[in-house]
């Protein structure tokens, strides 16, 4: 009988642990999804996903015979998925309305 009131009460913690964790992740989601909508411009990153994809398409076809076309073509849209997840960042504004700097090296090239 005490067995079985341990187990017990110990399910009841435990559930009541879940119901007050997907509490906090409910609370938690639109905060995480405006903090990614406000950081990143996602048809940039569907962009780059998609050359990325084709990236992977012609380096599967690169065959001995063929190499010159495929290299080329896996050249051509690995560097075109970089530029598109490079644009993919949205400019972050501080609270003053001036765009924030976020590390030294990034201002040194903006002056």
């Amino acid at each position: 009988m005490k067995l079985f009131s341990a187990f017990k009460s110990n399910s009841l913690r435990s559930n009541w642990n879940f119901q007050h964790r997907l509490l906090r992740l409910r609370s938690w989601l639109p905060d995480l999804k405006k903090a990614l909508n406000k950081r990143f411009k996602w048809r940039f990153v569907l962009a780059g996903f998609i050359a990325m994809s084709i990236a992977a398409v012609s380096w599967d076809m690169e065959s001995l015979e063929t190499s010159w076309i495929w290299h080329s073509a896996w050249h051509v849209s690995i560097y075109t998925s970089a530029f598109f997840f490079l644009c993919s960042r949205s400019t972050v504004l501080d609270g003053g309305g001036s765009e924030a700097v976020e590390d030294d090296a990034r201002s040194l090239t903006v002056q």
